[in-house]
């Protein structure tokens, strides 16, 4: 059974997306004196929207079994949900694969004891379905 979350999206994730592409069509219009210049700065703004949309269109997180998949554009990790320890809300801003500020952090022991922010779109029924597949997980912050 695959149970897919998107992500959550923000305002203020898009507002930042938003500056920093004002940022370069400024740079571009600054430089515009010389062609070559000119072309060249466009050239690298639609990269840099490209690599924009590449790294945040596809945030997901996916319940397959007992593993959750994260999915951020080309970055992808998988957690056993039976390592899970606990689950909270956040609001911390550290770069994450989440496209919101609230967040749930995913703390989980590996190698190491680790934690993860994400953003799941519908998180009550996220956390749920975390929790019937371990019920060990403490989701007594998360909800």
């Amino acid at each position: 059974m695959n149970k897919v979350y998107p992500s959550k999206k923000d305002i203020f994730v898009f507002i930042i997306i938003c500056l920093i592409a004002s940022l370069a069509s400024s740079i571009n219009a600054a430089m515009e004196s010389g062609t070559l210049m000119s072309w060249s700065c466009t050239l690298l703004i639609v990269l840099v929207w490209l690599a924009l949309f590449l790294l945040i269109y596809p945030t997901k997180y996916i319940i397959d079994g007992d593993n959750l998949l994260i999915r951020c554009g080309f970055q992808r990790k998988r957690i056993s949900i039976s390592q899970i320890i606990y689950v909270r809300r956040s609001h911390n801003l550290l770069a994450s694969p989440a496209l919101s500020v609230d967040r749930l952090e995913i703390v989980f022991k590996g190698k190491n004891t680790d934690s993860i922010l994400i953003s799941p779109r519908n998180r009550i029924d996220f956390v749920e379905d975390l929790k019937a597949i371990n019920p060990d997980i403490d989701i007594s912050k998360a909800l």
